[in-house]
């Protein structure tokens, strides 16, 4: 990636957003940590999701799972 494409980018969330750091094979763990000491952008915060989800509702209803079908 460029030295231009991280141009103006205040943090990591910028540099992903606009300059797609941290879409490759690494998902941002060695080119994130590298680009955060370089440009001396602050860490980011852990997130955790916005609404914990129970297990159960994570799989189709029964009914939904019967009416898709492979079509060969």
């Amino acid at each position: 990636m460029p030295l231009s494409a991280m141009e103006g980018c205040q943090n990591l969330r910028e540099a992903r957003l606009y300059a797609r750091l941290g879409m490759g094979a690494c998902q941002g763990r060695t080119c994130g940590t590298a680009a955060q000491t370089l440009f001396g952008w602050p860490g980011e915060d852990v997130r955790p999701p916005c609404l914990p989800a129970r297990i159960g509702s994570l799989r189709l209803p029964p009914d939904v799972s019967s009416t898709h079908t492979r079509e060969s």
